[in-house]
């Protein structure tokens, strides 16, 4: 009997036209010596386990490293060894850092993709390579340069959440929809990996990947909500007063279902960059009274309020929260106070298993470089409401122009 195939990431780091490679040091278990892309067995889900494995072995964090495209896996048995690989290779595009190698690296070459082959490397290197450069190879031109723009705007994106940027993805796969399924697939699992701490993109992707649409052209309805998101929303409804923080398309979904506008709602600065702006100009476009909170005035407000409302960028399986830092001592006074927290957010942002709160504290500073996220924990949310604009993603025209948030 064969024995299971490790799972392997394998991240070929490009600056200019070379392509970062390693000799592999003497401390290391197998194939010392021999010239790898910076790469590891993936002990947790592959679009997560490939930033830390960069940032381990280079140094470099996302944003330093933007992703170009994800490849079809390489299975590889090394009778020598007894051993079976399942890689899956990414392609990354070095856009500032120099990388810094650690133990497992001799020494860095900066190579061209053509003289791959020509080294001595751990086994069919140059087979990882071509599956993924140059990328998106066979795509029309027109959808290849369009597709990595998008990727690239996505993994950058700083201004925007999550339901936002889902939307995006939706619109980069609605635009490449002629092309065979196969290839769809290759980009849809690229945008799932070019910003893995908001699952939303993910599943928009897929989403539009697998057709959820009706013939028309429109999603169907969203089901009722159960008896738990009914009881929160009346516990919405009836707050007279209800304290945010950051900006959520979600949020402002929720609240611009409530008929009633006879309340009165508090929007922190959420500095830095300063969301609770645009979060104050929406909420003061649907008609509420909006008043400004500064941050460190926050936690004070909250004696003033009914409840605490926050969205998420990622939900852990434990119902832990991703979210802009700030969130979590926010929730912690509210509890302290028996002031319940509602998180508008919708099933898609859901993390894959395996990623709960101490995980994802050793991934954030290799995703997070700028600290703009903490975990804020599920004892101290009361509940989870998904706004009925984000049940299902909106159906694009065929001529679609870059996508607003929502």
């Amino acid at each position: 009997m064969q024995p299971q195939p490790r799972r392997v990431v394998t991240a070929f780091l490009m600056r200019g036209n070379r392509i970062l490679l390693g000799r592999r040091s003497p401390r290391v278990a197998t194939y010392r010596g021999a010239w790898a892309a910076i790469s590891g067995t993936a002990r947790r889900p592959e679009d997560f386990h490939v930033y830390l494995e960069i940032y381990e072995e280079t140094g470099l964090r996302a944003g330093e490293v933007v992703l170009l495209q994800k490849g079809r896996p390489v299975q590889i048995t090394d009778r020598a060894l007894g051993r079976r690989w399942l890689i899956t290779p990414y392609l990354f595009r070095v856009r500032g850092g120099r990388p810094r190698r650690n133990w497992e690296h001799e020494c860095f070459r900066w190579v061209r993709p053509a003289d791959v082959g020509r080294l001595s490397t751990v086994p069919h290197l140059a087979k990882g390579l071509a599956r993924v450069y140059p990328p998106f190879r066979g795509f029309p031109t027109r959808v290849r340069h369009a597709g990595l723009r998008e990727i690239e705007r996505i993994a950058l994106d700083r201004k925007h959440g999550a339901a936002e940027l889902a939307r995006r993805a939706h619109a980069v796969m609605h635009r490449a929809r002629s092309l065979p399924t196969r290839d769809r697939s290759l980009l849809a699992s690229t945008l799932a990996a070019a910003r893995p701490l908001m699952p939303g993109i993910g599943a928009a992707a897929l989403s539009a990947l697998r057709g959820h649409e009706t013939r028309n052209g429109r999603h169907a309805p969203a089901p009722e909500p159960s008896a738990r998101p009914r009881r929160l929303l009346f516990l919405l409804e009836k707050s007279r007063s209800i304290l945010t923080h950051s900006y959520s398309s979600s949020v402002i979904n929720l609240l611009a279902g409530i008929p009633d506008r006879e309340r009165v709602l508090f929007a922190t600065d959420s500095e830095p960059p300063g969301e609770g702006r645009r979060t104050r100009r929406a909420l003061r476009a649907l008609g509420y009274r909006v008043h400004r909170v500064r941050d460190r005035e926050a936690a004070r407000f909250l004696r003033r309020t009914d409840l605490l409302l926050v969205g998420a960028d990622a939900i852990t399986r434990s119902s832990d929260i991703l979210n802009k830092r700030g969130t979590r001592p926010l929730a912690a006074r509210a509890a302290a106070l028996g002031k319940p927290v509602l998180c508008a957010a919708d099933p898609s942002k859901r993390l894959p298993q395996g990623l709960d709160e101490p995980a994802l504290r050793r991934l954030i500073p290799a995703l997070d470089p700028e600290g703009y996220f903490e975990v804020c924990p599920a004892r101290w949310i009361a509940g989870f409401v998904d706004p009925p604009e984000n049940r299902a993603m909106p159906t694009l025209p065929a001529r679609h122009s870059r996508p607003r948030g929502g």
